[in-house]
């Protein structure tokens, strides 16, 4: 097929190509959980234990009654937000995990109509309904997102929350008010208390306030984002006795990443550090594992760097595709199906979403551009804000839609000029290539050993 007919009956039939791709996702996802019925595991299953605490009347804990309650582990791991969601699907249904993957394949589909709708608002003008349905079918389809879908894991309602906040604050600020204001802190106050680390897009929104000048709105959208989370912050002040706004995970995960044996990605080595701290009082910990992180910091900051640039190479890495083997004991096909469409899958998003980031860029002017250069500061936020921490490739889950958007436009874009050997497609090759093979080089047999 012609690539212009080709857009031609994207363009089309976008509606109901749209429709399809959303009701795939949710079908897909709904089929995967409900074939495999996955166990919680490791997270999972502290999130599991929170919830049936808080139904039982337990309290927000993961560790048993005899532990008190300001030494108890919950507090260094996502929250509260994952898990109180979890108290309302067990509240009303029973500790079943059925109604939670029915749901969470609806937010798997949701996030890919979100995907749809922030591109036509991105890129305005130029807009083409293949940019919106690649991005979107990117998401839908994505082997690692449909796999968290299908377990208790807290990314999947995560990056749902964070692009229903991004759509909206697109929304608000081509027609701006103070309700608009008030719901984007209502929506990002939700985003923080589910997944901490996506606290870094307050930096982008509150850029944007100051540009445009817009500074009730920001107090409207700071105060409204404050009520929300008052609740749990004086639950925490009760417990601790002092202002702790979601979690106090930050210690131990810059902790495990920062130390004498860290590599920079997650293993056994942090334990020799974290063991020592694992029931003490929460707040005194974290302030210890931050101290103690520095104090790694100061004294070598060579190594600091290096381990920081070995996390930004695995966070790229196309060699580290998603792996989650105990529900797959014994199926080698299946492992090995899961890992090559995982690698697959980051291949095609990685190459042409760093191809989409140049070529926008560079090509857009204007307003598009000014919105194309606030999406990038995004993008680039979501690898910083666990740089400096642990990486797995699970954390790299947040970057997907902003990849998946950018992907978009470069395919739309290959496909009116055919031109595979765009300089930006050869730049985003070359980048991750040899990424790669710089990752897998280094770490050859750590590699095989996931397989």
């Amino acid at each position: 097929m012609h690539t212009s007919y080709f857009l031609d009956f994207l363009e089309r039939y976008s509606r109901r190509l749209l429709w399809g791709v959303i009701g795939g996702a949710f079908l897909v996802s709904l089929f995967y959980s409900f074939y495999y019925r996955i166990e919680p595991m490791v997270d999972a299953e502290a999130y599991n234990v929170i919830a049936q605490n808080i139904i039982s009347g337990n309290g927000y804990r993961m560790d048993t009654n005899d532990i008190p309650l300001n030494a108890d582990r919950s507090m260094i791991k996502s929250g509260p937000g994952y898990e109180f969601l979890l108290v309302g699907f067990f509240y009303v249904f029973g500790h079943r995990y059925e109604p939670v993957w029915i749901f969470q394949a609806l937010f798997h589909a949701l996030s890919a109509l979100l995907v749809f709708l922030i591109s036509r608002r991105l890129f305005k003008d130029m807009w083409h309904p293949a940019m919106g349905l690649t991005g979107a079918a990117l998401i839908a389809f994505s082997p690692d997102l449909i796999l968290a879908s299908s377990m208790l894991l807290v990314e999947n309602f995560a990056l749902f929350l964070m692009l229903l906040f991004v759509w909206w604050f697109f929304r608000y600020d081509d027609m701006p008010s103070a309700s608009g204001a008030g719901l984007a802190g209502v929506l990002f106050g939700a985003v923080y208390l589910t997944r901490s680390p996506l606290g870094i897009l307050l930096l982008p929104a509150s850029a944007l306030f100051w540009v445009r000048k817009r500074f009730v709105h920001a107090i409207v959208f700071l105060f409204c984002c404050a009520i929300l989370m008052a609740p749990w912050a004086v639950r925490n002040y009760r417990v601790f006795h002092k202002f702790v706004p979601t979690n106090l995970a930050v210690g131990d995960a810059f902790l495990n990443g920062n130390n004498p044996n860290a590599t920079g990605e997650i293993d056994d080595s942090r334990y020799e550090y974290t063991t020592p701290l694992r029931f003490a009082e929460r707040f005194s910990a974290n302030k210890t594992e931050i101290d103690m992180a520095l104090g790694f910091i100061k004294a070598d900051p060579l190594r600091f760097l290096k381990i920081t640039f070995y996390r930004v190479s695995i966070y790229f890495s196309i060699a580290r595709p998603t792996g989650w083997w105990p529900y797959l004991e014994g199926m080698r096909f299946q492992q090995l199906a899961v890992v090559v469409s995982s690698a697959v899958y980051a291949f095609v998003l990685f190459l042409l979403g760093g191809a989409g980031v140049l070529g926008a860029i560079t090509r857009t002017t204007g307003q598009t551009r000014q919105r194309v250069l606030f999406f990038t500061v995004m993008l680039i936020l979501m690898p910083v804000s666990f740089m400096f921490l642990i990486v797995e490739t699970r954390y790299r889950y947040s970057a997907y839609p902003f990849m998946a958007l950018f992907a978009g436009y470069a395919f739309t874009l290959l496909m009116r000029e055919r031109n595979f050997f765009d300089r930006a497609l050869l730049i985003s090759f070359s980048l991750f290539s040899l990424n790669t093979l710089f990752d897998v080089a280094r770490n050859f047999q750590r590699i095989l050993d996931r397989l």
